[in-house]
Parts: C-alpha cells; structure tokens; sequence
C-alpha cells in the first residue's frame, strides 16, 4: 500500500505507477492491495510500512508472481533468516 504522496508522478501530473492505498484516494487504483486481484501484475513495485512487509510477500508468494521489487528499511539480514536471499 502506497500514498498519492510518495508515488512518481509524470509531467501530466498523473501517477505513473498503479499502486492502492489503504484508503480511497484519487490517484489510487484502488483500496486495500489484500483485496485486488494482481494476478496479472508484472514486476509489481512494493513500498510497505513495516507491519505489512511478511503479511504482502506471503499474500505475493501465494499469487506466484514470478517477478517483484520491494522497498524495505536496512536491516540486518539475521533478523528475515535468509527469507530474502531465497527470493532474489
């Protein structure tokens, strides 16, 4: 999930990433990303606060999304237990 105020926005003004926030918004393609069907989705682009970053790659995994790029804080590698570097 994503805020209108954090996403790249072209020189039309327009987001240029689909991304959902977890409250109606104008800029967003819809409301709570658990909820959307990204089946379809190709190379989705993941900014998660904290809380949701276990949470949004189980509910990826669980979809077989072949391809995903996500944005986490620097944290020592011991705290996932390697669950990144079977991924990358």
């Amino acid at each position: 999930m994503s805020l209108d105020s954090n996403v790249m926005i072209g020189n039309d003004g327009r987001p240029l990433l689909r991304h959902f926030t977890s409250f109606p918004s104008v800029g967003s393609a819809g409301v709570n990303v658990f909820a959307q069907d990204l089946s379809s989705e190709i190379n989705s682009y993941v900014f998660p606060p904290f809380n949701l970053i276990f949470p949004l790659l189980k509910f990826f995994e669980e979809l077989r999304l072949s391809v995903l790029t996500m944005v986490v804080p620097e944290i020592s590698p011991t705290m996932f237990g390697g669950l990144f570097s079977n991924h990358t």
